[in-house]
């Protein structure tokens, strides 16, 4: 078949080398071949979901032909890589679907493929291999579909309408391998979650059950994911001047797409939420907000948008005649969103911790990320 010659439905039916949902179970993996080249496309599940659909060219199978084939091209189909683009004109193998692997990005709004070739020379080294088992020959990072770009391939040596060159650049690599790295966390013990919550149930213990407190207060855990993945927690100090509710867990995964909008996502997106009821708050309230909490909890994954400081978010059935709240580190709590001990807290983590506020707003350190904890307050406030 020449390179101009267009796939037949017939004889040449597109065929779907490997298919993965994300572990978020919010983005479809798909790789494919038309029998003249090789596809990796991520495809959002749902239509309320802040993502289109990407698609990056992973190699072709056939010779290459010198420009891009613009019928293909505007019709949506598989485009052929020109030769002017590639590393070698030489038409690529093509893998077997045991062969192939993803590993996907933390957050979970990108991917890598991985191809692990068995007549490969194990002794030649490779910079785009590593713990992800396999040489990384595309990827689609959370970053793609802006600006004209849509992926990086490795068999692609000029930027392209349809994918770039694969980087050499460690940092993207290191990032794969330690992507890899988390998912098989979840394989074997210990859980990585309930590791993440011994490191911070103490802290919130010593936050909220001072020796003061403890004698007048009550401790409760519930499980908020619903059996989905990312898996949360919430804890409940029920005080007798009010209750306070706090996520446990939600930090375990990074926030999708915080690297959209800062120049230092790492800074900004592991965190925990919570809120404070005053004992005035009814029953009722009580369970709205942690109804509530729970959802929002889910929020950033559901929808892939991200919750930081300073931002608002409806909260209805709550707060009298607020429906709106606004997420604050711990550091900017004002008079009258909590109790005196609670106020007093952001005093004393200031002055005890730092006297940089964001540094103070920390509660650990996870996977090199600062936790920061944020207090949903009403709106007004």
């Amino acid at each position: 078949m020449s390179s101009s010659t267009k796939p037949d439905p017939e004889t040449d039916p597109l065929e779907v080398l490997l298919f993965e949902t994300s572990p978020y179970g919010n983005i479809d993996a798909i790789v494919q071949t038309d029998q003249r080249s090789i596809y990796f496309y991520l495809y959002p599940k749902t239509e309320n979901l802040d993502f289109v659909p990407k698609a990056c060219w992973i190699r072709n199978l056939i010779q290459a032909p010198y420009i891009i084939d613009q019928d293909d091209y505007l019709a949506g189909r598989q485009v052929l890589l020109p030769r002017t683009h590639l590393k070698t004109n030489s038409p690529g193998r093509r893998p077997l679907a045991d062969e192939l692997k993803i590993v996907w990005f933390e957050e979970g709004t990108g991917a890598a493929l991985i191809e692990h070739n068995p007549n490969s020379d194990p002794t030649q080294s490779d910079s785009n291999e590593g713990p992800a088992s396999g040489r990384t020959i595309g990827v689609i990072p959370p970053w793609s579909g802006h600006k004209g770009f849509h992926g990086f391939a490795a068999d692609c040596a000029m930027d392209s309408p349809i994918c770039w060159p694969l980087p050499q650049n460690p940092r993207l690599q290191e990032r794969i391998d330690r992507a890899a790295e988390f998912w098989t966390s979840f394989l074997a013990p210990p859980d990585p979650f309930v590791t993440l919550q011994e490191q911070l149930q103490p802290i919130y213990d010593k936050m909220f059950l001072t020796d003061s407190q403890a004698s007048r207060a009550t401790k409760k855990y519930y499980r908020i994911d619903g059996g989905s993945f990312p898996p949360r927690g919430l804890l409940e100090y029920v005080h007798p001047e009010g209750t306070v509710l706090v996520t446990s867990g939600m930090s375990l995964c990074p926030q999708p797409n915080v690297e959209l909008a800062s120049a230092e996502p790492e800074q900004l997106a592991r965190i925990e939420l919570a809120i404070f009821l005053g004992s005035d708050q009814s029953a009722d309230s009580v369970i709205n907000a942690r109804n509530g909490l729970a959802q929002l909890a889910s929020y950033p994954w559901r929808y892939l948008r991200w919750l930081g400081s300073g931002h608002t978010c409806q909260f209805p059935d709550v707060f009298h005649q607020i429906d709106k709240v606004r997420l604050v580190p711990t550091t900017e709590l004002r008079p009258g969103s909590g109790t005196s001990w609670l106020n007093q807290l952001a005093g004393e983590q200031l002055t005890s911790e730092s006297t940089d506020k964001v540094t103070a707003s920390r509660l650990i350190e996870y996977r090199n990320n600062p936790v920061h904890l944020l207090w949903l307050v009403p709106e007004n406030q």
